[in-house]
């Protein structure tokens, strides 16, 4: 699948064939691009080495996200290629979210809401809000709060058999739930969303001669020197 468009057509595209992954390269018509690898300048180029064979398949890591109301209803498992948040949305006021591993308590978080990325979303929302940037190689959950009330709440790195459920504890109205910068759901305390790495990644392509450090330092304004 060729995508025309930048990271946002991506992730549609990516969404709309989430059940039967197909290798999908992008040419970035967007302003950042990091998961679009073919700039418009070189797109007969890139488009050749990948009709041609030559491309190379970059295995994105996805998260699955399944939402268990306070009843114990379960709701369906939706997929998310950069990342799955929570939020206080409209409400005026922090929320609480309490967090669970395998069924063990982690935290608790007073937080406008928290941020479940995977590597590929590690330079989206996640990094805007103070997160780390990961390798896009690897398998890996980036949870990072925003706007947490306690200094001490930092960005997690969490490793892919990680069994999470963020439980909505204290709430002014409903959270919201956002998939891949798409709202999907209403969320009241007592509701939690339970996430994990999804068993089947999805095949980027890009080319040899794609250099994401380059990449880097262009979108995110690194000097690339010492002085």
């Amino acid at each position: 699948m060729v995508v025309l468009g930048g990271d946002g057509s991506v992730l549609t595209a990516a969404r709309l064939f989430q059940d039967r992954p197909v290798p999908t390269i992008g040419i970035n018509f967007g302003r950042v691009g990091f998961l679009a690898s073919l700039e418009v300048s070189g797109w007969k180029e890139g488009l050749d080495d990948v009709l041609s064979g030559r491309a190379l398949v970059e295995n994105r890591m996805r998260l699955g996200a399944r939402v268990i109301r306070a009843s114990g209803e379960e709701g369906p498992l939706t997929v998310a290629m950069n990342d799955v948040v929570i939020s206080r949305g409209a409400t005026p006021s922090m929320a609480q979210f309490d967090l669970l591993s395998s069924g063990r308590q982690v935290t608790s978080y007073r937080a406008d809401g928290l941020i479940f990325a995977t590597p590929s979303g590690s330079t989206a929302y996640s990094l805007a809000a103070g997160g780390p940037i990961l390798d896009p190689a690897l398998r890996a959950i980036v949870l990072t709060p925003i706007s947490a009330h306690a200094l001490s709440h930092r960005p997690l790195v969490l490793g892919p058999r990680a069994s999470l459920d963020a439980r909505v504890s204290d709430t002014g109205g409903a959270v919201a739930l956002d998939i891949d910068g798409i709202m999907v759901e209403e969320l009241n305390e007592g509701d939690s969303v339970r996430l994990g790495a999804c068993e089947e990644p999805y095949p980027l392509l890009t080319i040899h001669s794609f250099d994401p450090w380059q990449r880097l330092r262009d979108r995110l304004g690194w000097s690339g020197n010492f002085g």
